[in-house]
């Protein structure tokens, strides 16, 4: 009897420790259907059912383990959805789907709140975090773009660590920092030997600061041996390297909240396949009677080489919660470019002219789950 006490007690003494290593696995995601019409393409107007259009269309498997002291060790892998066919989207709207089972997140993470958080794998860039953030971007990169439409910044990198600093366990699922300080490094491995090691590296950092009331962000990505676009595939020269930055502000009033950033986008080539672009934005965000928001945003790219392509979009939103996890939306917005441009609106369908003005009006229902 005093043995099977004893194992008793010994059982109740390290079931404390035993509690804090357990871990579960958390299924979450967003289902996001709607209709869009665009107009101005110069195939002629089109008229779809979209997916994800307002928040993108997921699936998440998370988990986080509590292993004492503070530490923490967690994972994220997401996979977009595609509500209207039921196909894989596993890079943001508007763009072709993706070849990976998990391009969206695909990410192991070890430390804690004192500390920071070291992750490995496929994951958001430090540049995103700043750039289409809640804090720096209204529509939060999604809706029909918002600073997406006009902003050169990548959203994901492959291969990658980052170290992040005032952020939480599962940074990468939604990387906003918390009040205070927050700051993220981050480097991709290019991993291949030809042409060079170099070749499809990337790198970038960001730092912020915010107290709840204002916030202040600044962003820089690089990649190496990139062309005039950013695509999932490596790059497969040394030079060109595109070099991005984005510098954004926002400041909480009584009626909502303001935002304003600059970003900017160039590889130093010059003549064909030069990239110099020079983007801003002004925005707001409006919360009424805690179910009706209002979202806007003016912006502007320019580019500064000889090709002196320009666009101007006007983005507008309306959503209405009918509860915590399900939404109703609508935006209108458009895209005015000049004779050297020949912008869309995110997730647009059809070929644009240069010098046509693109517009597009979405509705639909976002549930989350």
């Amino acid at each position: 009897m005093k043995k099977l006490s004893r194992a008793a007690l010994s059982l109740l003494a390290v079931m404390p420790g035993l509690a804090l290593a357990q871990s579960s696995v958390q299924i979450s995601g967003v289902m996001d259907a709607g209709v869009r019409m665009d107009r101005g393409a110069a195939s002629g107007s089109v008229t779809s059912v979209g997916s994800g259009q307002r928040d993108a269309s997921r699936i998440t498997f998370s988990g986080i383990e509590d292993l004492g002291g503070g530490l923490k060790a967690g994972f994220i892998l997401e996979s977009g959805i595609g509500v209207d066919t039921g196909a894989g989207i596993n890079n943001p709207p508007g763009t072709a789907p993706g070849p990976l089972t998990w391009g969206r997140l695909s990410t192991l993470t070890l430390g804690s709140d004192a500390t920071g958080y070291l992750s490995l794998g496929r994951q958001y860039t430090p540049m995103w975090a700043i750039s289409a953030g809640p804090a720096n971007d209204p529509f939060g990169a999604g809706w029909l773009g918002g600073i997406a439409t006009i902003y050169s910044f990548t959203v994901r990198a492959s291969n990658s660590l980052v170290y992040s600093y005032g952020y939480t366990a599962q940074t990468t699922l939604l990387p906003a920092p918390r009040k205070g300080l927050g700051a993220m490094l981050m480097y991709s491995l290019a991993e291949t030997s030809t042409p060079s090691s170099n070749a499809g590296r990337q790198l970038g950092g960001n730092v912020s600061y915010g107290d709840g009331v204002w916030w202040v962000g600044y962003g820089y990505h690089q990649v190496n041996g990139s062309n005039t676009t950013i695509s999932a595939t490596a790059p497969v020269a040394d030079s060109p390297t595109v070099k991005q930055q984005t510098l954004g502000a926002s400041y909480q009033l009584a009626w909502g909240r303001v935002h304003v950033g600059l970003n900017s986008g160039k590889n130093g080539l010059s003549g064909a396949g030069a990239v110099d672009r020079l983007n801003w934005h002004v925005g707001a965000n409006l919360l009424f009677d805690g179910r009706h928001t209002v979202r806007a945003l003016v912006g502007k790219s320019k580019d500064r080489t000889a090709t002196q392509a320009e666009v101007t979009t006007i983005q507008l939103g309306y959503g209405y919660d009918l509860s915590k996890r399900t939404a109703l939306y609508a935006a209108v917005g458009q895209m005015d470019n000049n004779s050297a441009s020949a912008a869309a609106l995110g997730g647009s369908i059809g070929t644009y002219a240069p010098g046509s003005t693109a517009r597009s009006v979405i509705g639909g229902v976002r549930h989350i789950f």
